[in-house]
C-alpha cells in the first residue's frame, strides 16, 4: 500500500516516502484530505483491491488449516519472528540493508526503483536527521571554498541608493511572490521552445528586460523539493541539506536572522500571506521566528466562498486581497505571498474551467490560472501610488513534474524562475546568466538596501557580487553540486561522479578532468561541513555569534 502511494508521491519530492515525509498528513484541515485525495481515486481503488486480495487469501488459508495445538502455535510464531527479523534487516549478511545499498545508479531518482517505501519509512524512523561532517581541519581553507567568503565588490557599491527612476522614497518597498510549483520549464518562449503556461510572466520578463526594469536569472535553482524547504531558503538563507525540513527539524529553534528581522529593524512594516489554513506547514510560526510581524491566512480572508475545498483560497481573489492590504500598509513595507492554486489537486474556480485548456500535465491548467491571477494583481497594483517605489521578487518554491525532454534530468528537478522586477528603477548591468539560488535572495536584498549585518551565512551571496559560485543541494541519500560548466553527483558511499552541462542525461561521466572534479568536490564538502557544524554547534553565521 505504501508503494502504491509512492507512485504519485515520488513525483512531488523526487524520493521515496520517509518518516520525514509524514508531515504532509498534518496539513489536512477539515475536508481538505478528501479534496486532496480525490484526483487519485484510481490509486485508492488499487489500495482497496490489495486489501481485498490479502483478506481473501488469508481467509482461505485460515479455513483450510487445521486448528493448531498450543505447541504448534508457539513454534509457528517463533519461525515467523525469525523470518521477520531476517526480512527486516535484508538478509543474513553482517550489516543490515540501508539506503546506501540502493545506490547502484548514478542518478539518485533511478535508485528509488531499487528501494521500496516500507523499507524507507522503517529505516528513517530513527535515522539521524543530519550527520556531522568533518572534511577540513583548517577553517580558513573551508571558508575560502564557500560562496559568501572573500567576496568581490558589489555592483551596487558606491551608487546607493541606486535610484534611476521615479522613486519617491529612499527605502523601496519589497514584495516577494512565491509561486507554487512554477518550474522553469513551464515558461514559454523565448526561454523554452514550444508552448508554455505562463504568458503573463513571459511578457513581464521580456518587457522588463527591454526597459531595464527587470532582471531574470535564467539559471536559478531551488534549494529544496518541498514548499516548507523553499520558505526557509528564501526567508532565512538556510538551504535544505538534510532529509528533515529545517522548519520542522530539531534545529528550528536555532538562532537565525530572517528577512523580517532585518527589514523590520530599519523601519519596514512586515507581513506574509498564504491562502491556506493558518498553521499549514508551520509557516505562521516560522514567520514569527523570521521577524515577520503580521501573518494573513485563510481565516483572515473575509469570503469563505472563495475556498477551493482542499488547501485554501483561490489565487485570484487572494491576490486581490493581498493588493488591497498592501495599499493600507505604511511605507516602506516588506510583504510576501505564497500562492497555492497550482498545488495538487490543482483546483480552478468553476467560472474559469474552460478558460485554461489542459496541457500535457495535470498541473498545466492551474499554472495558467495562477499566471492569470498574477496578471490581475499587477493590473490593479499599477494603479497604486506605492507601485513604482516597490521591488518585486518572483520565484517558485520548487519544481514539479516534467514534460520537456531537456528538463528530465537531475538539474531539471531544481530549476525555477527568479525575477527581480522594479517598475520605478533601472537596474545596474548584471550577469543574469550566472548561477543563482533561493538562498541568494536574502543577501541580495541586504545588498540592495545597503544594510549592514554583524554576521552572515556564507552559503549564499548577493546576486550583484561576481565570482565563482557553486549550488549545493541534497538528494536522498546523496548530494548534487552545480558549477558553471559541470555538475557533480555524490551518492555516498560511492565516489562522486562528474558530468558536463552538455550531457544533461548523464550518459558519459567525465574521468579526464581530475583537477576540476576535486575542486567541485571540495566546494561541496565545504558547504556540507559548514552547514552541519553550523546547525549542530550553533555557529551558522560568520563571524560566529
Amino acid at each position: 500500500m505504501l508503494n502504491i502511494i509512492d507512485i504519485e508521491f515520488v513525483n512531488f519530492v523526487g524520493r521515496r516516502f520517509t518518516a520525514g515525509s509524514l508531515f504532509i498528513f498534518r496539513e489536512f484541515r477539515g475536508g481538505g484530505a478528501q479534496s486532496f485525495i480525490t484526483p487519485y481515486w484510481h490509486w485508492i481503488i488499487a489500495e482497496l483491491l490489495v486489501l481485498y486480495f490479502f483478506y481473501r487469501v488469508q481467509w482461505k488459508f485460515w479455513r483450510r488449516t487445521p486448528r493448531p495445538t498450543k505447541t504448534h502455535w508457539v513454534g509457528f510464531n517463533v519461525i515467523i519472528l525469525i523470518l521477520a527479523v531476517i526480512g527486516a534487516r535484508g538478509g543474513l549478511q553482517k550489516k543490515p540493508l540501508s539506503f546506501v545499498h540502493a545506490n547502484i545508479f548514478v542518478t539518485p531518482l533511478q535508485n528509488n526503483l531499487v528501494l521500496n517505501s516500507s523499507f524507507t519509512i522503517l529505516r528513517s524512523l530513527k535515522k539521524e536527521t543530519l550527520a556531522r561532517e568533518s572534511f577540513f581541519q583548517d577553517q580558513n581553507q573551508l571558508r575560502n571554498l564557500l560562496n559568501g567568503f572573500n567576496l568581490a565588490p558589489s555592483l551596487l557599491e558606491g551608487q546607493r541608493p541606486w535610484l534611476n527612476g521615479g522613486a519617491t522614497d529612499a527605502k523601496p518597498n519589497i514584495v516577494i511572490l512565491i509561486l507554487e510549483s512554477f518550474a522553469l520549464e513551464y515558461m514559454g518562449p523565448p526561454l523554452n521552445q514550444g508552448p508554455g503556461f505562463t504568458p503573463y510572466l513571459d511578457k513581464m520578463i521580456s518587457q522588463g528586460q527591454n526597459e531595464g526594469t527587470s532582471l531574470f536569472f535564467d539559471r536559478a535553482y531551488a534549494n529544496g523539493r518541498r514548499s516548507i524547504e523553499g520558505i526557509a531558503a528564501i526567508y532565512a538563507g538556510i538551504p535544505s541539506m538534510m532529509d528533515e525540513p529545517f522548519i520542522s527539524s530539531e534545529f528550528s529553534s536555532n538562532y537565525f536572522v530572517g528577512l523580517g528581522s532585518l527589514l523590520g529593524g530599519v523601519g519596514y512594516h512586515t507581513s506574509f500571506f498564504h491562502g491556506a489554513d493558518n498553521g499549514t506547514m508551520y509557516f505562521d510560526s516560522f514567520m514569527k521566528s523570521a521577524g515577520v510581524q503580521n501573518y494573513f491566512g485563510a481565516k483572515d480572508y473575509p469570503k469563505a466562498q472563495d475556498h477551493d475545498g482542499a488547501w485554501g483560497i483561490f489565487d485570484e481573489p487572494f491576490l486581490k486581497f493581498f493588493g488591497e492590504k498592501l495599499s493600507s500598509f505604511p511605507q516602506p513595507f516588506f510583504a510576501g505571498l505564497f500562492t497555492l492554486s497550482s498545488h495538487a489537486p490543482y483546483a480552478i474556480p468553476e467560472k474559469y474551467r474552460n478558460k485554461f485548456p489542459p496541457g500535457p500535465l495535470e498541473i498545466s491548467a492551474s499554472i495558467a490560472y495562477s499566471d492569470f491571477a498574477l496578471s490581475e494583481f499587477f493590473k490593479e497594483a499599477e494603479k497604486q501610488t506605492w507601485f513604482k517605489n516597490t521591488i518585486f521578487i518572483l520565484t517558485a518554491d520548487h519544481t514539479q513534474k516534467n514534460f520537456r525532454p531537456e528538463y528530465v534530468y537531475i538539474r531539471g528537478m531544481y530549476q525555477v524562475p527568479l525575477i527581480f522586477y522594479a517598475p520605478g528603477y533601472a537596474w545596474p548591468k548584471t550577469d543574469t546568466h550566472q548561477l543563482a539560488q533561493h538562498i541568494d535572495v536574502l543577501p541580495t536584498i541586504v545588498d540592495i538596501l545597503n544594510l549592514r549585518s554583524e554576521s552572515s551565512i556564507l552559503l549564499g551571496r548577493s546576486l550583484f557580487v561576481p565570482g565563482e559560485k557553486t549550488i549545493s543541494n541534497f538528494l536522498e541519500p546523496g548530494f548534487l553540486a552545480v558549477s558553471d560548466d559541470y555538475f557533480l553527483l555524490w551518492n555516498r558511499p560511492q565516489a562522486p561522479v562528474l558530468f558536463s552541462h552538455k550531457d544533461p542525461l548523464q550518459k558519459s561521466p567525465i574521468t579526464d578532468q581530475p583537477a576540476i572534479q576535486t575542486h567541485l568536490e571540495d566546494r561541496l564538502k565545504a558547504s556540507l561541513q559548514y552547514f552541519s557544524e553550523g546547525l549542530w554547534d550553533q555557529k551558522l553565521y560568520f563571524p560566529s555569534r
